[in-house]
């Protein structure tokens, strides 16, 4: 895993001094080695030390965290016949794509995946980048051509971010590199600040939070003229899928054949020349992972589990993670975190996270890789996507009985209402209004919620501001046709809940130089589960997951397997907010507030104070107003 960042820009280049300012904002994402590249148009200068650096118009920096073929011959950025790369990310089937090249008669002088993703593209041109099976974010300045590309993994694993401003480019994996090579403008983007706040949506699409930085989308390359950056083209080079195909699979040949692609997947994302670890939270998902590890004994018998525990808290996994801690054998390492801990490093985790984020679990997370970071595990696999791509969320549970009620089963569709309604914190209620959102069109949602805790706009924003600014007030998506079930799926996976928990997780790694991989975003085991039937996903009983769950039996123990609750990495938010009450209600009081016209203060302080006195619940508005606001003390000249 690595840092990357770049610059092109012929009328206003960045000193040396100042692209090597920028690139020391990444070390934490590459503590092992730097280098950079320059071009000025005739001569290239690939450098090792910061003194060498040499300005020019096109600057290219990387970081590197050395986890495939640790010497300095898999150092970067790497350069091959007239071609130079500077690579984040893991491509795990390099092994074979590299035994591919060598009978084409390519010639490889070390053994990185680097040097295979560089060669790969110098042979195949751009259709490389389809046979990759992995997660990155890729630089490659292709001098044959005088074009430069930039490339992201299928599903937005790794970040890049780009800012177009001064006829120029630049472009890195995280977004305070591009504030020190160009004064990007620092206005938020109202939508995105909508979003954030009403829905706890961000990550989705190009867009960020600042209206002059962008993301490129999953899945794309852009393609930039080197001598005028100004034209540019962003093109997919993901395949054509048919996303509403079923298969037509029995149940139990489905069971057989996931359980065949999760145990490939995991062993394929073991590859690694030092050490690696697990996140456990004891859910069904983490603990699958552990049980694959176990299973395909690659690792011999050391397995380092780290798990959140919320010793005391109604929401700690600390016996579930347990169990399978006892049953794969693994050595455990526990953590634990308290409020206080958690105001102290609340502008740490802004900084890294470089938004806003939707709940305090981005602490937990924090937490665990930087237990794993201390005892010396550089790879971490974690359980992210699995939700989203078998249904692991309670809310699919709405579109599963919309899916039922197209089809006119209607029957059916009152049985998992009433199976959904036992589940641990189910209620028809609950259930009864997420399938009124299918088939209600969003302005009369809008008048139904208006009164409500789930109004689109809540009492507690400035309905004024939003309107000068033009933002459509409106559920985040419709979902169009039957099948709404995949539908949900796909619309979690590639714009609502994934983005924002794949940015949570790459920056949390990050902040402790430690790689996170995520074994179910395998494109192979993706398009197998959208493919199943939807009640192979989500059963009659409403139980979810169900065809994965069957698939690992015996990985895991049984009463984690058949568990039905879901927690996860959670801390008890609502008791470090009320515990630190104090400093909350500084924040809300500070003369800050007067500088972010986009909530209603005074509304917002009348509710929490509500909430503290017992008289009101706790509102998840609280949590977001508070990153809004630390973020905003933060970001310098944030206009907005």
């Amino acid at each position: 895993m690595c840092g990357i960042v770049g610059s092109l820009n012929w009328e206003k280049k960045p000193s040396s001094a100042v692209f090597v300012e920028a690139c020391a904002l990444l070390k934490h994402r590459g503590p092992s080695s730097q280098g950079f590249f320059s071009w000025d148009g005739q001569r290239k200068l690939l450098c090792e030390r910061e003194g060498r650096l040499v300005s020019a118009p096109f600057l290219l920096g990387h970081t590197r965290l050395s986890i495939l073929d640790v010497s300095s011959s898999g150092a970067q950025p790497m350069e091959h016949e007239n071609v130079v790369i500077s690579y984040n990310g893991e491509v795990y089937n390099y092994l074979e794509l590299r035994q591919e090249l060598i009978s084409l008669g390519v010639v490889f002088t070390g053994n990185s995946d680097t040097e295979v993703v560089l060669k790969a593209y110098c042979t195949w041109g751009k259709s490389a980048f389809k046979k990759f099976v992995g997660m990155f974010a890729i630089c490659i300045a292709d001098f044959r051509r005088e074009v430069l590309l930039l490339v992201r993994d299928r599903y937005g694993i790794k970040p890049l971010f780009y800012s177009c401003e001064d006829r120029g480019l630049c472009f890195a994996s995280e977004v305070g590199p591009l504030n020190v090579i160009q004064s990007c403008r620092r206005v938020v983007d109202p939508e995105g600040v909508y979003h954030y706040l009403r829905f706890g949506l961000s990550d989705q699409g190009i867009g960020t939070l600042r209206d002059s930085v962008m993301q490129l989308e999953p899945g794309t390359v852009m393609t930039v003229d080197i001598r005028q950056p100004g034209k540019r083209s962003v093109e997919s080079f993901v395949p054509p899928v048919d996303r509403f195909k079923t298969s037509d699979l029995s149940y139990d040949e489905a069971v057989v054949i996931l359980r065949e692609k999760f145990l490939n997947s995991v062993q394929l994302h073991l590859r690694s020349d030092v050490p690696i670890g697990v996140a456990l939270s004891g859910g069904i998902d983490s603990s699958a992972i552990v049980g694959a590890m176990r299973d395909v004994s690659v690792l011999g018998s050391e397995i380092h589990s780290f798990s959140f525990v919320s010793v005391g808290s109604r929401v700690s996994e600390h016996d579930w993670a347990r169990q399978v801690v006892r049953h794969c054998e693994t050595i455990s390492h526990e953590i634990d975190g308290s409020g206080i801990e958690l105001r102290e490093q609340l502008p740490a985790l802004i900084r890294s996270q470089g938004e806003p984020f939707t709940s305090a679990s981005v602490f937990a997370q924090r937490l665990v890789f930087k237990e794993a970071s201390t005892c010396g595990i550089k790879v971490v696999l974690d359980g992210q996507g699995a939700d989203e791509i078998l249904a692991g969320y309670y809310p699919f549970i709405g579109a599963r009985m919309s899916s039922l009620i197209y089809d006119g089963n209607y029957l059916e569709a009152l049985r998992l209402l009433d199976s959904a309604s036992k589940l641990p914190g189910g209620s028809r209620q609950i259930f009864l209004s997420q399938l009124l959102s299918y088939f209600l069109p969003g302005g009369m949602q809008h008048v139904l919620r208006k009164n409500s805790k789930y109004a689109f706009m809540p009492a507690t924003f400035n309905k004024n501001w939003f309107a000068e600014k033009g933002v459509k007030v409106s559920k985040p998506k419709d979902l169009k046709g039957e099948q709404k079930l995949r539908q949900a799926l796909i619309d979690n996976l590639e714009r609502t809940s994934l983005p924002r928990y794949l940015r949570y997780a790459d920056r949390n790694s990050m902040a402790s130089s430690v790689e996170s991989r995520v074994p179910f975003l395998d494109q192979d085991l993706v398009e197998f589960c959208l493919s199943l039937p939807e009640a192979y996903l989500l059963d009659r009983d409403a139980r979810t997951k169900a065809v994965f769950r069957d698939a690992v039996k015996g990985l895991v123990p049984e009463v984690v397997r058949t568990r039905r609750d879901k927690v996860g990495f959670t801390t008890p938010e609502s008791d470090y907010m009320r515990n630190e009450s104090d400093f909350v209600s500084e924040l809300f009081s500070s003369e800050v507030t007067d500088r972010i016209p986009c909530l209603d203060w005074q509304q917002l302080r009348d509710d929490w104070n509500r909430f503290l006195s017992g008289r009101n619940g706790y509102s998840p508005i609280y949590w977001r107003a508070l990153t809004l606001l630390e973020w905003f003390r933060q970001e310098e000249s944030l206009e907005f």
